[in-house]
């Protein structure tokens, strides 16, 4: 009876160490086509107005253009293409908002269009105005992207919060379009200050602190929320942010693939269609984010993205 009982474990314990073995592959996998997708993005951004194509991006990322192509599709949320020519579009907004005399025929060949009417089309839909009309305008709410998207979209809830004083204290970096993959790296350097006295909680609190329009980089924080009378190490920066009401949406991702990129791809979902349509009127405080687990997201776990508004109707 007991070697009958021995078959039997044997028999229950195969299968389930096959399972294992397959999901620590897929893991594997997924955690080689997410910094492949860094790399790309990288990659795109040091090389925006140079000739590219999906095979010269993909063997810069060590995959195959149609592996590739589909990763950075389920990732990023639009195809690798899409995702240049956004990026050049997005480029030529940033010319048109902070260089008064960029002729506009000029930013249509920059920017790989074969006539300034293309340009100005494609420049149109994914702005909402065509460049003459956005350089009147200046910074508006719609010069977010309006993207087609690909694949499952993010799963987002919204409601509305008080939020009261909140003092932080962390690491500031300037990044560069072309540095995104050095981001997740900066987050985890965050880690190593854990545990002070005077720290209130475990999440991860993130937020652009200062814009450069001149070459679209920005200064960014990760930062611990602290007692105000604490001291924090002093290579932390602190930093208050005044009580607001906030429009938050609250970000479900889920856990087979790696937080950043479905961060992104929220965050750009977020501006593009739920805050205008949302009907608040952004106030003055900062935006910033709450990452309970940091970078480190699981099944059920959740981001909250924090939107200052003027009032709550």
């Amino acid at each position: 009876m007991g070697a009958v009982t021995t078959g039997n474990n044997n028999r229950n314990t195969e299968p389930n160490a096959a399972v294992a073995e397959a999901e620590a592959a897929a893991a594997t996998d997924e955690g080689a086509l997410t910094r492949a997708h860094l790399a790309a993005v990288t990659y795109v951004e040091s090389h925006l107005f140079e000739p590219m194509t999906v095979k010269s991006i993909a063997d810069h990322a060590g995959f195959s253009p149609s592996r590739f192509s589909r990763g950075f599709t389920r990732l990023q949320g639009e195809s690798v293409m899409a995702y240049v020519r956004g990026r050049r579009l997005e480029e030529a907004l940033r010319r048109i908002l902070n260089e008064p005399g960029v002729q506009i025929v000029d930013l249509a060949f920059d920017s790989g269009f074969d006539s300034q009417e293309a340009f100005t089309r494609a420049f149109a839909r994914a702005f909402g105005h065509p460049p003459g009309r956005m350089r009147s305008l200046g910074v508006v709410q719609s010069m977010v992207r309006n993207k087609k998207r690909s694949g499952s979209e993010p799963k987002i809830h919204e409601r509305i919060e008080q939020v009261p004083e909140l003092t932080l204290a962390g690491l500031v970096q300037r990044f560069a379009p072309a540095q995104t993959a050095e981001m997740p790296a900066f987050w985890e350097r965050l880690d190593a200050f854990r545990g002070f006295e005077g720290q209130l909680d475990d999440a991860v609190y993130a937020l652009p602190t200062k814009g450069h329009p001149e070459d679209g980089s920005l200064d960014y924080m990760v930062a611990l929320r602290v007692d105000p009378r604490s001291s924090p190490p002093r290579e932390l920066k602190r930093l208050t942010l005044p009580g607001s009401p906030y429009v938050v949406f609250r970000h479900l991702p889920h856990g087979k693939a790696h937080i950043y990129p479905q961060v992104l791809a929220a965050r750009d979902l977020i501006l593009s269609r739920y805050l205008p349509a949302s009907g608040h009127t952004l106030g003055s405080s900062p935006p910033f984010g709450v990452y309970p687990q940091g970078l480190n997201v699981r099944p059920g776990s959740f981001i909250d993205l924090y939107f200052p508004i003027r009032g709550t109707s």
